[in-house]
């Protein structure tokens, strides 16, 4: 009867302590902090409530507003002379304006999302931008739909961090400190282009191979920065990427203009692989683990479409 009470004691005990080492783990987990706040947004567009209205009338007798809201929801701040807003999908002149009228900059910066010391995310302030006073001057013999779209071409750029494995002795394959040969973790800022599928690999006797995907993960079009969204062939899906570890002898595959770690890529599908080799100085015995840091800057358009329907008046 004691023996049976004893191990039931010892049974208790084991579980307790296993309870208490699953909690400990997960705590761990669960507070580990991350560099940024991820995510695949950009500039999130929106209409004000009732601006534009959901119908007006004819003859130039229902004057109404047009006010963009623009929320940065990743994590890279946007100059306000880097976002144009501009309305399409309607004839300006019907409806009392000029075409310059209907493109131009929030007159406000658009702050990126942060974390607080908690590593909460902290959401951005958004900034609105005011179209006034249209009026449809026509006249029409019954209900008419329009469609007011809302376009905005803004400057975006996306940083991650990769822990890159480096080691004088590239025959060593132990786990120990870190691995040679093995896919690495990617962290992320908040961008609607992501840094994807980082493997690293021993290239030789003195180098280590890497490559990585820049990925499309957005709704938009990416394209060429500096240039206005302009939708050319010559534009379209380019992004200027460039890779730094720190050490020297480091060169990069994949750009179709640019230097060793740094350049323009255009993707294809949505995606490109680029393919880097580092130089590793075998002669100081170094194990150690080393911040790669790849930032990839291009232009990037997205709409927001509203219907409204013009009424006759009577």
């Amino acid at each position: 009867m004691r023996s049976e009470k004893m191990d039931k004691k010892i049974l208790m005990a084991i579980l307790l302590i296993g309870i208490a080492l699953t909690f400990g783990c997960n705590t761990s987990n669960t507070n580990k902090r991350s560099t940024f706040v991820g995510g695949t947004n950009g500039i999130l567009i929106n209409f004000e409530e009732n601006a534009p209205p959901n119908q007006v009338y004819d003859s130039g007798s229902n004057p109404f507003d047009v006010v963009v809201m623009l929320t940065n929801d990743g994590e890279y701040t946007v100059p306000k002379d880097k976002v144009t807003v501009s309305i399409i999908g309607i004839d300006p002149a019907a409806f009392g304006q000029s075409p310059a009228a209907l493109s131009k900059h929030p007159t406000d910066d658009l702050q990126g999302v942060t974390k607080d010391a908690s590593n909460n995310k902290q959401p951005s302030i958004p900034v609105a931008v005011e179209f006034n006073n249209f009026n449809y001057l026509g006249k029409v013999l019954g209900d008419l739909q329009y469609n007011i779209i809302a376009q905005v071409c803004y400057n975006y750029q996306t940083n991650a961090n990769v822990m890159l494995c480096i080691k004088s002795n590239l025959m060593d394959t132990k786990s120990t400190v870190c691995n040679l040969n093995e896919k690495k973790t990617v962290e992320n800022s908040g961008a609607p282009v992501q840094i994807t599928l980082f493997t690293q690999s021993v290239g030789g006797k003195d180098k280590i191979g890497f490559q990585f995907t820049i990925e499309q993960k957005g709704n938009g079009n990416i394209f060429m920065s500096g240039l206005s969204c302009a939708d050319t062939f010559a534009n379209r899906d380019k992004v200027y990427v460039t890779v730094d570890t720190g050490l020297p002898g480091l060169k990069c595959t994949g750009f179709t203009s640019g230097n060793d770690n740094s350049g323009f890529m255009t993707l294809y599908q949505g995606k490109r692989t680029i393919n880097c080799v580092q130089q590793i100085d075998t002669s100081v015995d170094s194990k150690y683990e080393k911040a790669v840091t790849i930032t990839a800057n291009y232009d990037y358009l997205e709409m927001k479409s509203q219907p409204i329907v013009v009424k006759k008046s009577m």
